[in-house]
């Protein structure tokens, strides 16, 4: 099922005085960050994780071999260049400074709800709100019928947003903001000398390499 995972950041450093909701023991765990995934996970080291599909290159999996620190640099300059997938990346920094970034494809989902002592983010919507528990935001209703397919970060569900594809989430005590790690505009520009028929042997070659890629991921 994609968007099978949970992640809970605490405000408090010490942890979690209230009791998660999310069942069983957690599958990483880094200072007041939580992670529960049925989704393939890479824990990458005692502070970072990957969660979904890495490829590196054209269509290779990807293996990370560096550290979370590495990646999260310079707005995950690593992570973007030298692969891409359908994932998302947690890294607790040692300042205790939390950050949560959705890849660009926005592949996996990634919704966010913060309550008093924490921040929840989760692949499935109703894993944050039930039907029925909900409350409905008739203002973004309204929105999303009449502009279509222009979406933003809130969900038609009171309190519960959606962290926009390529943005961080960064987590400092207590304080959310967001970052743009990526936007599709430093990748518009023309290349110099390429003709159409370059450009469209290109767009063919990537798409083969991207399909066959998620199809070799699957196995069976």
């Amino acid at each position: 099922m994609v968007g099978g995972f949970r992640i809970e950041i605490t405000f408090a450093e010490d942890g979690f005085q209230t009791l998660s909701q999310a069942k069983g023991p957690a599958d990483f765990r880094s200072g007041n960050v939580l992670i529960w995934s049925r989704e393939p996970m890479q824990r990458l080291d005692a502070q970072s994780a990957i969660i979904g599909r890495l490829f590196m290159g054209a269509d290779r999996p990807g293996t990370l071999e560096c550290t979370g620190p590495a990646l999260a640099d310079d707005k995950g300059r690593r992570l973007l260049r030298d692969y891409w997938g359908g994932y998302v990346f947690i890294h607790r920094g040692r300042d205790g400074v939390a950050r949560v970034f959705r890849d660009p494809s926005g592949a996996l989902p990634c919704y966010v709800k913060r309550e008093a002592d924490r921040v929840i983010m989760a692949g499935d919507i109703t894993d944050l709100a039930s039907p029925g528990s909900g409350r409905v935001d008739l203002d973004e209703v309204a929105r999303v019928l009449s502009s279509g397919d222009a979406r933003g970060r809130r969900t038609c569900i009171e309190g519960i947003d959606e962290l926009v594809a390529g943005e961080c989430l960064v987590v400092s005590n207590g304080a959310l903001a967001i970052e743009s790690w990526w936007t599709p505009w430093d990748h518009v520009g023309p290349r110099a000398g390429a003709t159409f028929e370059d450009l469209a042997e290109d767009l063919r070659t990537t798409v083969q390499s991207a399909v066959g890629a998620w199809a070799r991921s699957y196995p069976g």
